[in-house]
């Protein structure tokens, strides 16, 4: 689009790395080519916090952080790192003028929705329901009552603003694949297959469904292994012949998909997930389970293989099905390629900024 120019917040919890920064910063990037000022505020990270698990919690993230996850090597491949605001705390005194000023995650939202007038329109771009511990809810929940204009990315959140809080979106504005960066030239088939799987710690990632359908799938597919990537330092123990790569650079990322034949995603809850997208992409054939943004961007049956959350058995089955059909594996990969590539960010951002402008004009959902 070539409208007027944007002044454009996004408000972020952390400094910390995640997928939902991610979908951030794909979206920051195409804002800037397009002409629009981005800026990215977030809290000056530090060890200063409460006591207690949540501070143990807070601690953890921040070291990582810190040491680890190295926030400025994501700002450098995004181009952002002119773009970023670190402000001394999350308060309204310390948003900077904007047209539109968007909350990030629950913790965030009474931060925009409490802004002074210079930030602008108030939004809370929505990415998933985040009540992810127990005595979560009643606050989660309080933020999608908010008065913002709320901004989803997958169909199942549209679902929920309606039938649980009677509240209307924007959207959905379902997230896009790089296919640039994921592709699926260079790929090498494997026999027995690779399998490619994001690991995780929180139990709701269904990371001990993903090693539960693994080892029934090997009672027929001895050869099976396994490729794992992930954050976390890995607590498991792995079998002969499987690996994991801890905190891949972006350009490494997509190499670890190029390098796996089938792709494993057993989440039990998600947003819109990026990495089965991305396996698509590069060429992976898909099992994942049929929750988040997988009806927003695959067909069941025909673009992936799906199961409900917590059926082990029923991937380990898709599993089995595709190790031992190398051909149905090529053409559900084929295809799974051929429709992922329809949802670009350059679309999604499409959608974004038109919603993005008409909220400046002062419209609602």
């Amino acid at each position: 689009m070539t409208s007027h120019r944007l002044r454009i917040t996004w408000v972020l919890p952390s400094l910390q790395f995640t997928g939902g920064l991610r979908v951030v910063y794909e979206h920051s990037r195409q804002l800037v080519a397009r002409g629009h000022a981005v800026r990215l505020v977030a809290p000056r990270p530090g060890p200063r916090l409460p006591l207690g698990a949540a501070g143990r919690r807070a601690l953890t993230g921040w070291l990582l952080e810190r040491f680890v996850l190295r926030s400025e090597r994501m700002l450098d491949h995004y181009g952002l790192r002119a773009h970023w605001t670190v402000v001394p705390a999350l308060e309204p005194a310390h948003l900077p003028p904007a047209d539109v000023t968007l909350a990030t995650s629950w913790p965030t939202a009474a931060v925009v929705a409490a802004a002074p007038a210079s930030a602008g329109r108030g939004a809370y771009f929505l990415q998933h329901d985040e009540a992810f511990e127990p005595g979560l809810r009643d606050s989660v929940d309080a933020t999608w009552r908010l008065p913002l204009e709320r901004i989803v990315i997958a169909g199942w959140l549209q679902h929920l603003a309606r039938e649980r809080f009677g509240v209307r979106v924007w959207g959905p504005i379902v997230n896009g694949v790089d296919l640039a960066q994921f592709h699926e030239r260079g790929r090498v088939e494997h026999a027995p297959p690779v399998v490619g799987m994001l690991y995780e710690k929180m139990a709701w990632k269904g990371c001990a469904d993903g090693f539960a359908a693994i080892e029934r799938a090997r009672r027929e597919v001895p050869g099976l292994r396994l490729h794992l990537f992930g954050r976390p330092r890995l607590a498991e123990r792995l079998a002969p012949g499987d690996r994991f790569e801890r905190n891949p650079t972006p350009a490494r990322l997509s190499a670890i998909y190029r390098e796996c034949d089938l792709f494993l995603s057993p989440s039990w809850t998600e947003g819109c997930q990026l990495p089965p997208m991305e396996a698509m992409a590069s060429g992976c054939a898909v099992v994942a389970t049929d929750v988040g943004g997988i009806p927003d961007y695959a067909i069941a049956g025909e673009t992936v293989l799906t199961a409900p959350p917590h059926h082990p058995e029923t991937l380990a089955a898709h599993l089995v099905r595709l190790a031992g059909d190398p051909a149905y594996a090529r053409a559900l990969a084929a295809r799974g390629r051929a429709h992922i590539a329809r949802f670009t960010w350059d679309r999604a951002t499409d959608r974004l900024e038109e919603t993005l402008r008409t909220i400046a004009r002062g419209e609602s959902a």
